[in-house]
């Protein structure tokens, strides 16, 4: 039989059955190594895991060489059992690799070889020709599905036991243990320890110098460069030598030589010493060890310097009112800190009388230079008059005391009308240069008792007056004067009357009863630190020193568990009253300023009235202070007692010039300008996200009007979008959007101090948004950004409350009426839409809702409620049933945001317009005709 060349005319293989052929060679040559090699593999995994277990290291040398021989004779034993077990795959195998994996029978592959056995007139017209033909056709269709599978490893019939699992499982665990040492280990498995012993390490010294705790310095570490050094007095050298190797016989302790006097460095172990020396003198430092100088240093030892202060300028009186004040200026500068500063007062006729003194609070725990001016009434002082030295003290945390020059003052005493006041006054003043005299000032009181004409109706007055002159007569004892000045003055100023005295007396007997016992917790507590400082640091000297004597170190001093008591109920109880005392003492203070000023308008006493943001902050930091103090926090509640007395300051002070506001009034209108720029921002940011819900809803509605899709499906098909969709352009708005939305919290939360939850809430709507867009889900994002626009509406409200509770809404009337209408539209504007939902239909005609005091109905989201009424003629209305010239926040501007009317205006018309058009499309669904119409009402 003679195969006809003609019935295969196409002997060329099909295209990548080479290729193919060439990758299922490749398996079958893996699947017949690997099996060869497994064992060979297997056993350098197990030295692997006996290696990063660090096994092999722990063997004597000789004995790790020889497991290092064993193993490499095992490996290269296996892989030669394991080569010669090879066998070369043949072509024929590949082929009938291909069909298997491919799931194809007849074995296609082998049609493209044969040929047909034909006679000598067989030809490819034939009927035997065509079916050859055909079959080879077949073939050649079935190999297009050429498919190859993965390798098959048999590694069962050589590991029945699946002992490789349990191998590999060891390997994992052994990496686990040996962490980062993992490649060390490796290597040191492959290198036995045959070195000799290595030589000992090189000495080491460190040395560093600790200042001490006064000077609020780090410890400094000295460089082995002998360079010049300097160290506050009372600082403690502590020298470090470790390594090297002891002679026998010879001493060679390290010896420090400070100044001229050596000693020896105790021995912490067989190479380690060290040694802690206090620097009190300057000098050379050396460290010698086996007479040879290890290290050097020239030390200066520097001496604490008394605090410098002075007056910056001459101390002078304030006011010439009736109460005038004493201002004190002052500046310090010491280099570790300045603790606390007083100013002394000496009485210049008497110079061995006992001084005066005046605290005047720093700012900070300890600056190190500060300058400022104490401004006090020394107006009731008894030598209140009377030419005066003032000298500031200053001291930092040793005791070490400053002092500024004496400088000569007259200090401001009070103006009295009544003529006996003065009188009085003056005989105190005299028993202040002469407490000697008393008979004198006997004789000059009983002469004022003797004005029968005038205690006619001051029985209380004329009694008192009795007592002091029965005390000065018959009292022995050295306070006997200073109890008698004190009751001529109550009784001066009983004569003066007045309710603003009595309480501003008042008031000034309560802030110093508040203050002494706040005072005294904050000494009470720096000497519990204090205490529980020097506990720590003797503990730390105990463990030393047992440690240098080889004792245990577990028994320490008790001092070292001081620590800080907590106030009991007694005390917090105590100072809540007294609280409670000044607030009530500040309400009568500042009612008695109101009456005085309505009295005499034309007087420079401070107006309650014309300050009424004052009395707010006032009574809060009461409320602060009586919160701080039922919590424990007792330096908040110093804080809020300081804070509250630079506001009764201003009380002392006057009334400030017409037409000028205040220090805090002024700070308030900056906040307040800076809120109103924040406001508008956020009015900004919901009208972009409108934007964001029109175009959403508008491609949702056509989907779902084409049926294509689900409305709001989260499984529905995601496809990526492309540059031009515009759901990618607002995707990118929504997170321009969200970011602002970011910087704006912050910067509301720096001005004061709290965020409204409702604009995280909004952040979380828009990345929800922005998701949704990427995602092209229209019904989703359309959720998100009307979940953010309402977010953004409730904290607009909430932050034009704060604002208002905070800085006043910036005229005269908001600051003194009620501060719960501010913002009060920002919740009206939530519910838009005539209950189709919160904000349905964009809702953003007025995006904070109504303006306080506006008529029920006269703006969309209330349709049902006066409608008629809004549209009365008289009412100046724009389309959308809202008063013109308010702007667009619901509040009203006050001159600081200027809203173009006519391009509000424009926009209403367009809104209108654009709803009518939708509202003529009698193609959309019959819900969505029902809700225009509802918004065209409106109009």
């Amino acid at each position: 039989m003679i195969p006809d060349p003609a019935l295969n005319q196409d002997d060329t293989p099909p295209r990548g059955l080479r290729r193919m052929r060439r990758l299922a060679r490749g398996v079958l040559w893996f699947e017949a190594i690997w099996p060869a090699v497994a064992p060979a593999v297997g056993l350098v995994l197990l030295v692997a895991c006996a290696a990063l277990l660090d096994l092999p290291r722990m063997l004597p040398p000789l004995a790790h060489l020889v497991l290092l021989a064993l193993f490499c004779i095992g490996v290269v034993a296996l892989l030669g059992l394991g080569v010669r077990k090879i066998r070369r795959p043949q072509p024929e195998e590949a082929d009938r690799r291909l069909e298997a994996d491919s799931g194809l029978r007849h074995q296609p592959l082998a049609v493209l070889e044969d040929h047909p056995a034909a006679s000598a007139d067989a030809s490819a017209d034939t009927p035997s020709g065509a079916l050859w033909a055909a079959h080879v056709a077949r073939a050649r269709a079935q190999i297009a599905r050429l498919r190859l599978k993965a390798p098959r490893p048999v590694l069962a019939a050589i590991d029945r036991r699946a002992l490789r699992g349990l191998v590999l499982i060891a390997l994992a665990a052994c990496l686990g243990v040996a962490g980062p040492d993992a490649l060390p280990r490796l290597e040191g498995a492959f290198h036995p320890g045959f070195s000799q012993a290595l030589p000992p390490p090189a000495p080491v010294l460190q040395a560093w110098i600790t200042p001490p705790g006064y000077t609020g310095l780090p410890p400094v570490f000295l460089k082995m460069d002998g360079a010049a050094i300097q160290a506050p007095e009372g600082s403690k050298l502590t020298v470090s030598v470790t390594g090297g190797t002891r002679r026998a016989g010879a001493e060679d302790a390290p010896v420090l030589d400070i100044a001229g006097e050596a000693s020896a460095l105790p021995a912490l172990d067989a190479t380690s010493f060290q040694i802690e020396q206090t620097l009190a003198t300057s000098g050379r430092i050396a460290v010698r060890r086996q007479g040879r100088e290890m290290a050097a240093w020239d030390l200066s030892v520097v001496a604490n310097a008394a605090p410098v202060v002075i007056f910056p300028e001459p101390p002078e009186q304030l006011g010439r009112g009736v109460t005038p004040q004493t201002r004190l200026p002052w500046q310090v500068t010491h280099a570790y800190g300045v603790t606390a500063l007083q100013a002394e007062i000496r009485l210049t006729a008497r110079p061995d009388a006992e001084p005066t003194t005046v605290l005047i609070p720093l700012p900070g725990l300890a600056p190190k230079s500060a300058r400022g001016a104490r401004v006090v009434d020394l107006t009731a002082h008894p030598w209140a008059g009377l030419e005066v030295a003032l000298q500031l003290v200053a001291r930092d945390a040793t005791g070490l005391a400053g002092r500024s020059e004496a400088v000569p003052f007259t200090l401001p005493e009070r103006r009295f009308m009544n003529p006996l006041a003065r009188t009085v006054v003056y005989i105190r003043r005299q028993l202040s240069l002469t407490p000697q005299d008393r008979a004198s000032a006997v004789r000059e009181l009983d002469r004022l008792s003797g004005q029968r004409e005038a205690w006619d109706n001051d029985v209380s007055g004329y009694l008192n007056l009795r007592a002091i002159m029965s005390l000065l007569y018959r009292g022995r004892a050295p306070e006997t004067v200073a109890q008698a000045q004190d009751r001529m003055w109550s009784l001066a100023l009983h004569l003066e009357e007045g309710a603003a005295d009595r309480t501003a007396r008042a008031l000034e007997a309560a802030r110093q009863q508040l203050r002494d016992p706040m005072e005294a917790e904050k000494k009470a507590e720096e000497r519990a630190l204090e205490e529980q400082r020097k506990a720590e640091a003797a503990k730390k000297d105990a463990e030393k020193a047992d440690a240098n004597q080889g004792l245990p170190t577990e028994k320490t001093d008790k001092a070292a568990n001081a620590k800080k008591t907590d106030r009991t109920p007694e005390a917090r109880a105590e100072i809540e009253k007294r609280i409670r005392a000044l607030e009530e003492a500040l309400q009568k203070r500042l009612q008695a300023l109101t009456d005085q000023a309505r009295r005499d308008p034309e007087g420079d006493a401070y107006n309650p009235d014309a300050h009424p943001m004052d009395q707010r902050d006032m009574q809060r930091l009461a409320e602060e202070m009586k919160d701080a103090n039922k919590k424990d926090k007792t330096d908040e509640a110093r804080e809020k007692l300081a804070e509250l007395e630079k506001m009764m300051e201003a009380l002392k002070e006057g009334r400030p010039e017409r037409g000028q506001m205040t220090e805090r009034e002024r700070q308030r209108a900056e906040k307040r300008q800076r809120g109103q720029q924040q406001m508008t921002a956020l009015q900004d940011i919901i009208k972009r996200e409108g934007n964001i819900l029109d175009s959403a809803q508008a491609r949702a509605s056509a989907i779902d009007s084409m049926r294509q899709l689900p409305l709001g499906d989260p499984n529905s098909r995601q496809l990526p979008l492309a540059e031009t969709d515009p759901r990618r352009t607002e995707q990118r708005v929504q997170l321009a959007l969200r970011r602002a939305v970011g910087e704006l919290m912050q910067q509301y939360a720096d001005l004061t101090g709290d965020v409204p939850p409702n604009l995280g809430d909004a952040d979380t709507a828009m990345r929800d948004g922005a998701q949704a867009l990427g995602a092209a889900q229209d019904a989703r994002a359309a959720q998100a950004a009307q979940r953010a626009i309402e977010a953004l509406q409730k904290g607009g409200k909430s932050m034009q409350q704060q604002m208002a509770s905070k800085f006043g809404r910036g005229d005269q009337q908001g600051e003194d009426g009620d501060e719960g209408d501010e913002g009060e539209g920002m919740a009206q504007g939530e519910g838009q839409g005539d209950g189709d939902g919160p904000g349905q239909g964009n809702g953003r005609g007025r995006q904070f809702g109504n303006r306080p005091g506006d008529a029920p109905g006269m703006y969309p989201g209330r349709p049902n409620q006066g409608r008629q009424q809004a549209r009365r003629p008289g009412l100046n209305l724009d389309p959308l049933g809202r008063p013109r010239g308010e702007g667009i926040g619901g509040t009203d501007e006050a001159g600081d945001v200027q809203v173009p009317e006519e391009m509000e205006a424009a926009r209403t018309r367009a809104l209108q317009e654009e709803l009518r058009r939708r509202g003529a499309d009698r193609t959309r669904r019959q819900d969505e005709l029902d809700y225009i119409e509802r918004l065209l009402k409106q109009f």
